[in-house]
């Protein structure tokens, strides 16, 4: 069997694959049924980027502690594109 890695990164190409195939099938269907799907998805989105904050936050909590300089060279930049991203004017 292969490396844990390679199984995650098929799985991960596999799911934005069916993603893509999935929102050409929509637009095909017209661009309402693509919002449509977008409104029904939006809660789902938000409740699986919190668990996956918390649970990432929940097994690496040590490293978080242990390594607060690693933390703030990660965050520093994030936070600086989401700042430059949401003041970025649209359109």
């Amino acid at each position: 069997m292969g490396h844990p890695a390679d199984l995650g990164g098929a799985v991960y190409r596999g799911a934005v694959i069916i993603a893509q195939l999935w929102r050409r099938a929509l637009l095909a269907s017209g661009p309402e049924a693509l919002q449509r799907t977008q409104h029904a998805l939006q809660p789902v989105s938000l409740v699986a980027l919190l668990t996956t904050l918390v649970l990432l936050f929940g097994f690496q909590g040590d490293q978080i502690i242990a390594k607060p300089l690693v933390i703030a060279l990660l965050a520093v930049p994030i936070l600086i594109q989401v700042y430059l991203n949401a003041g970025w004017p649209i359109g």
